[in-house]
């Protein structure tokens, strides 16, 4: 049956050397590689008759990152109703505010996707230092009350659409507030979703430890 050929992938490799690969028919139609998260991937058929569906993992002999593999999952065929789930994606896989000074406040735009077909719903949880708000009654602190001075929030996000918020830092003291945004929602593959915040705060007024050059 002509018609939409679905599925979801998620790669965690060497960008651009170690490739997840899809053929139809032994006709590559698509190739990834990389660090991203789940995502659809849409294959349209005009043929009928009977197909062939091949994915592969290649890589060279150098260099291994992250994990080294790919996954596929919800595989939906033309004329079937694709797995109805949530799917999560961040903007961003890691954040640095070391250059943040100590009193200071900076601030990040994040974004959070859902690529599923049913609403997406969960809590943001942030380490310390870091707070979050978004005007609007979206994003909440889980105390139904609206304040950005609380460590975890809940939200929701609808099918194909997406949420932006701003997070905050605010350093009250030299420290490494390092740690991660997590994310913890209903998308049965990615439950548990972090983004790393950097922010290593140093002393800039502090000589004590620079070398000393002499004649």
């Amino acid at each position: 049956v002509p018609g939409d050929m679905v599925f979801y992938r998620n790669i965690s490799s060497e960008v651009n050397h170690d490739y997840l690969r899809m053929y139809v028919d032994d006709v590559q139609v698509g190739q990834w590689s990389g660090l991203s998260q789940w995502l659809p991937v849409t294959i349209s058929l005009e043929d009928t008759g009977e197909h062939t569906f091949r994915w592969t993992y290649s890589k060279d002999n150098s260099i291994d990152t992250g994990a080294d593999c790919a996954w596929i999952d919800f595989i939906s065929f033309p004329g079937e109703e694709p797995t109805p789930v949530p799917i999560i994606a961040l903007s961003d896989e890691s954040l640095d505010f070391s250059s943040t000074a100590v009193g200071g406040t900076a601030t990040a735009e994040v974004t959070v996707y859902n690529y599923g077909s049913l609403v997406l719903t969960g809590s943001i949880t942030t380490p310390d230092g870091f707070t979050i708000d978004l005007p609007g009654e979206t994003l909440r602190p889980n105390d139904g009350e609206r304040t950005p001075m609380r460590d975890t929030y809940t939200f929701e996000v609808l099918p194909l659409d997406y949420l932006t918020f701003t997070l905050i830092f605010q350093p009250t003291q030299l420290m490494d507030y390092s740690g991660d945004v997590v994310f913890t929602t209903n998308d049965p593959y990615a439950p548990d979703l972090s983004l790393e915040v950097v922010a290593q705060l140093m002393d800039v007024d502090n000589h004590d430890n620079l070398p000393c050059v002499t004649n």
